[in-house]
């Protein structure tokens, strides 16, 4: 994930160097009678390149110490897309030596390659046509150069506004995706009895009583415990031994996902019981040992004409260093669901009930009825006090926020990815400005003489604007050809939406076409006021 977001700042960098690159041979063409006075005065070559790629150089060494600066005041933007929930997350976006190494290489190539070919260009003037003439020009190679630039800007522009349509799309859809359960109107406390060095027998009880006194409160429609809350980063793995499958190479046992909770759980989280019984007070201390399971560990393990087949078959459970193996008897099947990402393949999972599987740190679950949320946690609070008031409660949210981590990464990628798109098509435009206003001033006599000889304003402005919209659309087939290559790298974080979307692929086109109209336009309407008398005095 981090490496497709280093490619997306890496691609803007590639618009933002074009861009200097294409203004460079622009000044350097400006600069062209000052090139052949050096050279005539006898400057060399090697010695002319050598001072242009020094000014590339410091430009860029400016930018970079820009960018430094900006990504200081940007760290706290950053650290706002770290979930609310205390997940073990590390984000270390500190500036030091090694960031502001990595700076500094990257403007010094920078500068080096988009230095170059402005300076190659510039240290080899026509010295006796440039002496001669005071109008400013370049030739026809300059101008090609100029324009591969700006095609360059164009399609990398659209690459980025495509990813970004991808993923903002994708992340509207994620809301729509079904998750298996209902997190809605739910609200969770983690409670971590070890911190008051409760141990099990008391623990136990604290649970017990906690869930009955929750589960009586005004306005709590269930409440429940459970050791793990799905899509908040946090996942169990246990190993299993079915009869009849053995495990993978190199493994003892069938990893599957697990989780710990009590009866009332999958009523609270309005989880679907397709199948058998969910936990009650059978399924105690001392009892035969007891697991609910989803419905693709019924259908993967216990193949039948239903999952009701995987009803009243066993397993073994444990049977390394924590203990001897214990065999563990299906009692239900529950509907699949979303663990660790919105975007994973249905998986073998199984609940173990609390009864059986003590855990010292919980999350307790509250469904509160439709507006008494906040009242609801309220009671909690009081009725956690009435029992220790020296426990402390942790992650204290409603349910959808919980399971919000799952959604940081394509959440941070269309920010950043729209972010970076829209500065890339403004620089996108900024060059097809620059290229036809540079071509409106060297064309400035040429426009005097077709309006003398009898040209409209509009043959001025189509003139003009032909050569800007000619760019745009080189740039918009190129870069719809390269998105529609690398954005099959991006179908692990998209939800709802395929790579190759022709929807966003056509807007965004359009978009950016409509952006390089813009840009042409306005030095195009400027080229038509232009006086012939004027124009034609013009040298």
């Amino acid at each position: 994930f981090m490496a497709i977001l280093m490619v997306v700042v890496g691609l803007v960098l590639l618009i933002a160097s074009a861009n200097v690159a294409a203004m460079t041979l622009a000044r350097a063409s400006a600069r062209r009678k000052e090139m052949a006075i050096r050279r005539a005065m006898g400057a060399s070559r090697r010695q002319m390149i050598s001072q242009l790629l020094i000014e590339s150089l410091l430009l860029f060494l400016l930018g970079g110490t820009a960018g430094v600066l900006v990504a200081v005041w940007a760290t706290d933007l950053l650290l706002s897309f770290k979930p609310p929930a205390d997940v073990p997350i590390s984000l270390d976006l500190g500036v030091d030596v090694r960031v502001l190494l990595f700076t500094l290489a990257v403007s010094l190539v920078t500068g080096l390659l988009f230095g170059l070919a402005p300076a190659l260009q510039a240290s080899r003037p026509d010295v006796l046509s440039a002496l001669k003439s005071d109008t400013p020009g370049g030739g026809l190679h300059r101008s090609r150069t100029r324009s591969v630039f700006v095609v360059a800007q164009i399609a990398i522009s659209l690459v980025l506004l495509v990813t970004a349509g991808l993923f903002l799309r994708s992340l509207r859809n994620a809301s729509s995706i079904d998750i298996g359960f209902s997190p809605d109107n739910v609200q969770t406390v983690t409670l971590d009895l070890r911190t008051q060095g409760y141990d099990e027998p008391k623990g136990r009880e604290f649970y017990r009583q906690l869930a009955e006194r929750v589960a009586a409160l005004p306005g709590v429609q269930a409440a429940s415990l459970a050791r793990m809350v799905p899509l908040n980063g946090n996942n169990m793995m246990t190993g299993v031994n079915i009869d009849g499958h053995e495990p993978p190479p190199g493994q003892r046992a069938l990893m599957v996902g697990l989780n710990i909770v009590d009866g009332h759980y999958f009523e609270t989280v309005n989880m679907p019981l397709l199948r058998g019984r969910t936990f009650n007070e059978t399924d105690r201390q001392g009892a035969p040992q007891a697991a609910i399971i989803n419905e693709t560990m019924a259908r993967r393990y216990y193949p039948g004409a239903d999952v009701a087949a995987a009803l009243g078959q066993t397993f073994t459970f444990g049977g390394d260093d924590n203990g001897p193996a214990e065999r563990v008897v299906i009692v239900g099947i529950v509907k699949d669901a979303k663990y660790e990402t919105l975007g994973e393949d249905a998986r073998p999972y199984l609940y173990r009930p609390l009864q059986q599987s003590y855990s010292g740190e919980m999350t307790l679950h509250v469904r509160a009825t439709s507006g008494n949320a906040a009242h609801a946690l309220a009671a909690v609070r009081q009725e956690v006090g009435a029992l220790d008031k020296d426990l402390p409660l942790l992650n204290v949210m409603p349910m959808t926020e919980q399971i919000g981590f799952s959604l940081m990464p394509l959440r941070l990628a269309a920010t950043v990815v729209g972010t970076l798109g829209l500065l890339g098509l403004l620089l996108a435009a900024v060059g097809v400005f620059g290229v036809v206003s540079y071509a409106v001033a060297q064309r400035t006599r040429e426009i005097g003489i077709r309006m003398a000889l009898g040209a409209q304003q509009a043959d001025v402005l189509r003139l003009v604007m032909r050569q800007g919209l000619r760019l745009a659309l080189v740039g918009v087939a190129l870069g719809l050809a390269i998105s529609f290559a690398l954005t099959r790298a991006l179908t692990s974080f998209l939800y709802g939406v395929s790579a190759t979307d022709p929807l966003i692929f056509i807007g965004m086109a359009l978009l950016l076409v409509a952006v390089a109209f813009v840009a042409s336009y306005i030095p195009a309407r400027r080229a038509t006021k232009v006086d012939p008398m004027v124009a034609l005095r013009y040298e």
